[in-house]
């Protein structure tokens, strides 16, 4: 049951927007793993925030997605996989135990 008041949330999956800055912050950052961490990264930021792709995409391709993504970018060049990289990534950025 979902009980979350904002109209915006949905519960049935929605395409992920491209990004509009691809050369830039989180993703031009994330380099080789660009294609892989954006959609989960963009994922994570939405449901941690309002649900909106649009304002997650926002905080990703401002100057706070580059600094988001150069932790990520060192967890995964150190082993750590990809979506866990993101999870350590939003535990730090949105201090959330659900993130």
């Amino acid at each position: 049951m979902n009980i979350s008041t904002n109209p915006t949330r949905q519960d049935t999956p929605q395409p992920v927007p491209a990004p509009l800055k691809p050369g830039a912050a989180c993703y031009g950052w994330m380099d080789q793993y660009a294609a892989q961490t954006w959609p989960l990264a963009i994922r994570a930021v939405a449901r941690a925030t309002d649900g909106s792709f649009e304002n997650a995409r926002a905080f990703l391709e401002g100057s706070l997605g580059e600094k988001f993504a150069h932790g990520i970018y060192g967890a995964i060049a150190q082993g750590t996989p990809a979506d866990e990289a993101i999870t350590q990534a939003m535990r730090h950025w949105f201090r959330h135990p659900g993130c």
